[in-house]
């Protein structure tokens, strides 16, 4: 409820607040990146970190032109600073700025066309903060800037993405012994300019077919106002509960989100955390929506955790229920996590389970994330002043898909419409698993150098797990795309 603008959760990324107590300088090198960063103390008061990294696919995918066949080119420049400027013992301003330019080109093929994808995309966002704090209470205001440049190719497909988004907030804290409360407001504006070409049909994408032009410039404004208080009921039971409003302002409507919290500790190794809440996002077009869309969402969830010294157990139940324009999701899942450490051994196990249905109407069909089993575990063998090894195993249910069942030739394109199963007759892929493998040593040289020496392999028992069902020119024959293997 601080941030807003989210019916899906978010992550909040903190930067570093302290002055380092002297400098360093850290250089990366590895098949498909060249990376270098210093972080510098200034003065007592002052901090500075600067970074930079170059991605070239050379070397990579020269030496993985099996498993990366189709992956034609990609290349990435990024850099970065953080400065840290502590005013006063309680008072600090923070700046962060992040540039970045990336690419690639992906051979594509289709039943109409086969030809190269071309991505570009250009970013820069800058973030300010400033942070007071004074006997029980803190401020903080907060400042974003962020521009983009996305450029799409492939076909008669032509697709160029202007963004810009401006943020702003600022909140007030206050705490006394057994309850705080937090309040604060935002401002959120976000614009999109897009423009170009997209095919007329999507069956017919081959240079000499039909296009429909287009061009769009949609932004909103979004001030909102927040307010949160938790409150320590007894020394194990904490309830949090807020608000958060809108207001209105052109074409935006008029909402409230909420939600409440109670949090039931047991003799420090058990906690219960019983949450539900109502949510709400302005969502930008994309590739699967032409305007702006509003996005609403109830959440309720149970979850348990337990800790030792030498394992860590959580387990969660959960529902949501999230409203588009025409249509719903349903999603009621369970996870459970395991973790396991006894030197030199550490074991991690998890699975997810999801009914996640969508209702069109009067019609009811499975999501993309309707999934009966998701498990991950992590193997880890550690040898102290030697080498660490580490194991991934993903082992997860294939997703759903529509096969085709047949095509008609449709002559003004001159080419063939799939005609395609409906929701009663879908199918999955099949399992998808795979092994990675890592091996890492950490070679102390002296006091004031050392090096992280690695070695990765991705899907290492070469399994070839479906991506997407393809098909000739036709639709007659269908055939697998893969993941890389």
């Amino acid at each position: 409820l601080e941030f807003g603008n989210s019916a899906s959760g978010l992550v909040s990324l903190q930067t570093k607040n302290n002055i380092p107590e002297g400098n360093q300088y850290i250089v990366s090198l590895s098949l498909a990146n060249i990376g270098a960063l210093t972080s510098q103390k200034l003065n007592d008061k002052t901090a500075l970190v600067a970074f930079g990294n170059y991605q070239p696919s050379q070397i990579f995918t020269g030496l993985n032109q099996d498993a990366m066949k189709d992956l034609k080119d990609f290349q990435s420049y990024d850099i970065g600073f953080h400065i840290i400027y502590n005013i006063n013992p309680d008072l600090r301003l923070k700046l962060f700025n992040y540039s970045n330019l990336e690419g690639y080109e992906f051979n594509s093929v289709i039943p109409s066309y086969s030809g190269i994808f071309d991505m570009n995309k250009k970013r820069n966002y800058t973030i300010a903060n400033f942070i007071s704090q004074y006997n029980n209470a803190e401020f903080t205001m907060n400042a974003g800037f962020n521009i983009s440049q996305e450029k799409y190719q492939y076909s008669i497909t032509d697709i160029a993405v202007d963004k810009q988004d401006v943020y702003f907030s600022s909140a007030y804290q206050y705490f006394y012994k057994k309850w705080s409360v937090k309040a604060g407001a935002s401002f959120d504006y976000r614009k999109n300019d897009s423009n170009g070409s997209k095919p007329m049909y999507f069956y017919a994408q081959n240079t000499n077919h039909p296009t429909i032009s287009f061009s769009s410039t949609q932004d909103y404004i979004i001030p909102e106002g927040f307010i949160y208080a938790k409150f320590n009921l007894t020394d194990n039971l904490i309830l949090g509960t807020g608000l958060r409003k809108n207001v209105v302002i052109n074409h935006i409507p008029n909402y409230w989100s909420y939600q409440v919290n109670l949090n039931y500790k047991i003799r420090q190794k058990h906690n219960f955390n019983l949450a539900a809440g109502h949510y709400n996002r302005m969502s930008m077009p994309n590739a699967e929506q032409y305007d702006i869309t509003h996005f609403k969402s109830n959440q309720y969830t149970l979850d348990y955790t337990y800790k030792s010294d030498k394992a860590e157990l959580q387990a969660s139940v959960f529902k949501k229920k999230v409203w588009h324009l025409v249509y719903t999701d349903d999603i009621y899942g369970a996870e459970l996590y395991y973790k396991f450490h006894l030197n030199p051994v550490e074991f991690q196990f998890s699975i997810t389970s999801l009914d996640a249905q969508i209702e069109n109407g009067t019609i009811n069909y499975p999501s993309a994330y309707d999934l009966d089993y998701f498990i991950r575990s992590v193997l880890k063998y550690n040898i102290e002043k030697v080498f660490e090894i580490s194991a991934i195993y993903i082992f997860r249910q294939g997703s759903y898909y529509l096969p085709v069942y047949g095509s008609v030739y449709d002559d003004f394109t001159q080419t063939y419409n799939p005609q395609y199963a409906d929701w009663d007759n879908a199918e999955r892929f099949p399992d998808y698993h795979k092994i990675d493998l890592s091996v890492s040593k950490y070679w102390v040289v002296n006091s004031k150098l050392a090096l992280v020496l690695y070695a990765n392999v991705s899907n290492l028992l070469n399994t070839k797990n479906v991506m997407d069902k393809n098909y000739n020119y036709n639709y007659t024959e269908s055939f697998n795309e893969l993941y890389s293997q």
